[in-house]
């Protein structure tokens, strides 16, 4: 199974290549957030990363899209065209505005996995606004698309009804795991004979919402960073000084391929998707299991699915959102599985640099390790001052690391205890 498509919409760049080039740069994405709604909470955290100068209309979508999507719908749709056409797969204008037609595939045999954490919260507040306000639907299209706007399932369905793709279509509201689990699903799907082809991925817009609820219900639990008298640093993963992560937005999808089928159309193949594993932990809805026993196991489970020993793998992309209880749990299972010193995988912990952008994050962060494969560069950690004894791991500190990356693994971590675990090769 192979990887011929990238696209992207992320808090340090509007596209695939200007976020691997903040990635390389150390170019962070968090920020102090300036909205209307800061001032009727008293927010405990007031840092974000936010996407900042996208706009639809720039991608080929119409003005009606603003105003009939949610944006999670928006960065999905925009980060997929980018992906098929960095797949060297043609789109042709559809009967309808704002729709097209992919190309060289068997649009029966295309599946579409696009998944968000939270679904289209901004709708959803808008339309309740809008109800308690004014008591009509009239005049008021976030109130009379309200629930094809909020619902899990809408960025798939988009992607699937704007691309034409008619194999099987879905999502997985796995929270923070969506993004990772919605490859994995993909490459399942492919792998078993259903497909040939996947647009898969993940995209949330929980910051920049209408009224802050996205904020709100995570500042409430006490686990974002409240840095905010230093936006720029506040997402620091694995540091000794870390309070929690902060929240950001975005989309990346994915373009698989059987690979003979990405071979005899000539496609651009930039790596590998050898293996995958989910696994619950069983635990609770909120706290890591303190044991990372199921993390672990994921780990494990991922690496038997791709016939690879542990010692093989020469790079890690780390969940590590910079909670103190999830990094020290990461930390321990990859300890566990991978050992320590020199031996042990280069680790990357990209939410230091585009925050945690939640349904999006592991879709992102299966993007930036197939670059990290094509590129043999595994990026800087950003704002790792001083590491947590417990948390000490071969990290990349300061500078990105050039070394001939054969083989790295992505991992995934959701509230409810989802798992997951992609193993990715360069070819």
């Amino acid at each position: 199974m192979v990887v011929t498509g990238l696209g992207a919409i992320t808090p340090i760049g509007l596209d695939v290549a200007s976020s691997w080039q903040a990635c390389l740069d150390g170019r962070t994405g968090t920020r102090a957030l300036e909205y209307p709604w800061l001032d009727r909470q008293a927010f405990r955290t007031q840092v974000g990363a936010p996407v900042l100068g996208f706009d639809l209309t720039e991608r080929g979508f119409p003005a009606r899209d603003l105003k009939t999507l949610d944006k999670a719908c928006w960065y999905a749709l925009a980060a997929t065209k980018e992906a098929f056409e960095s797949a060297g797969l043609g789109l042709s204008p559809a009967d309808r505005e704002g729709e097209y037609r992919v190309e060289d595939i068997d649009a029966e045999r295309c599946v579409t996995v696009v998944s968000s954490g939270v679904g289209g919260l901004s709708a959803f507040e808008a339309a309740h606004e809008q109800w308690m306000n004014h008591g009509t639907f009239r005049g008021s299209a976030w109130l009379r698309l309200s629930l094809p706007m909020l619902i899990p399932n809408a960025p798939t369905a988009n992607v699937a009804i704007r691309f034409g793709l008619r194999g099987e279509c879905k999502a997985l509201p796995t929270a923070c795991a969506a993004g990772a689990m919605s490859v994995g699903d993909a490459f399942r799907l492919i792998r078993g004979g259903e497909a040939d082809v996947a647009a898969c991925g993940g995209t949330d817009a929980v910051l920049t919402d209408h009224d802050g609820l996205g904020l709100v219900g995570f500042d409430i639990l006490k686990v974002m960073s409240a840095r905010n008298e230093d936006a720029g640093h506040a997402s620091r993963p694995f540091d000794r000084d870390r309070d929690g992560f902060v929240l950001g937005e975005g989309a990346a999808v994915l373009i698989l391929e059987e690979e003979s089928h990405a071979r005899a159309r000539g496609a651009p193949i930039l790596a590998e998707v050898l293996g995958y594993a989910s696994t619950c932990d069983a635990h609770d809805m909120m706290q890591p299991d303190p044991t990372g026993t199921m993390v672990q196991r994921a780990f494990e489970l991922a690496l038997r699915d791709a016939d690879v020993a542990a010692s093989d793998v020469e790079h890690v992309n780390a969940h590590a959102t910079g909670t103190p209880a999830g990094d020290r749990v990461e930390a321990a299972v990859l300890r566990r599985v991978f050992g320590a010193g020199a031996a042990a995988p280069l680790v990357s912990a990209t939410k230091s640099l585009t925050g945690h952008c939640i349904g999006a994050s592991g879709a992102i962060e299966a993007m930036v390790t197939v670059l990290a494969l094509r590129d043999g560069l595994a990026h800087a950690t950003q704002n790792l001052d001083q590491v947590e004894p417990e948390c000490e791991l071969n990290h990349v500190i300061g500078a990105p690391a050039r070394a001939p990356l054969r083989l790295a693994a992505s991992a995934s971590m959701g509230f409810g205890g989802h798992d997951a675990v992609l193993v990715l090769a360069r070819t």
